[in-house]
């Protein structure tokens, strides 16, 4: 039985240095590129014993390019055979 589910993911990092220290903060983005990687890799497209497939359909972090934000929501789908 086939099914399917929507998913959403959001990277807060709590604690951090704003603007006096940017060297020593944790990029948000950074570390959601780093989950969607790891989740495609892991249930991708292809993979004929594991008939599942995941996939990140949007990315928001940040409303300017020179700020580090302050979190990084992903959200996309989980379909499963």
């Amino acid at each position: 039985m086939a099914g399917s589910d929507s998913i959403e993911i959001i990277v807060a990092m709590v604690g951090r240095p704003m603007v006096s220290m940017p060297h020593t903060a944790i990029d948000p983005t950074y570390v959601a590129a780093m989950i969607v990687s790891a989740a495609s890799g892991d249930c991708g497209p292809g993979d004929s014993a594991r008939p599942v497939c995941c996939g990140v359909g949007g990315h928001q972090a940040g409303h300017s390019n020179n700020i580090i934000p302050g979190e990084g929501p992903d959200c996309g789908g989980l379909s499963s055979l």
